[in-house]
């Protein structure tokens, strides 16, 4: 598997290249009245309005405001229903490719409170990287609240193009 490695807080997370559509320079966002709080909020992605995810909460790092030099990483992942849904997430930056064999993949602590977003540990040269379950940074539920939330929102979103 071909993973996307970022950095979030000096930790080194991937995500499957392959569920990547695109990475942009950091843009305003939005708040969306009403939007669960690990949505920090809406942009508009090529037409696609889009929920950009608070990675920082979701995995309980120290929080901070969107910076000119982080990385929004536009995704499409199939949610647990099935369903295809365009999400995106804060990152510090992206930093490279990296081809992982998922036979040497680690398992995740089962203690840690948000092993439920980890698939794997890679060891790398580099040192650690943490797999990602995409589909399960947003929840059925949070998207669904998102959906409801933008729907009644004036239409104005911050664009990345």
């Amino acid at each position: 598997m071909d993973a996307l490695v970022f950095a979030l807080d000096r930790q080194r997370f991937g995500v499957p290249a392959d569920e990547v559509v695109e990475i942009v320079r950091a843009a305003a966002v939005r708040r969306v009245p009403g939007a669960p709080p690990i949505v920090l909020g809406a942009l508009d992605v090529r037409g696609t309005l889009t929920a950009v995810i608070d990675l920082r909460a979701r995995f309980g790092l120290p929080l901070r405001p969107i910076d000119l030099d982080d990385h929004f990483v536009v995704l499409r992942t199939r949610g647990k229903t099935g369903a295809m849904r365009t999400v995106a997430f804060v990152t510090d930056r992206a930093e490279s490719l990296l081809a992982i064999d998922e036979a040497t993949l680690g398992a995740p602590s089962s203690v840690s409170p948000h092993a439920m977003h980890i698939t794997g540990i890679a060891t790398t040269p580099d040192g650690m990287v943490m797999i990602c379950d995409v589909a399960s940074f947003l929840t059925e539920a949070e998207e669904h609240s998102f959906r409801t939330a933008v729907s009644t929102a004036p239409a104005t979103a911050s664009s990345a193009q």
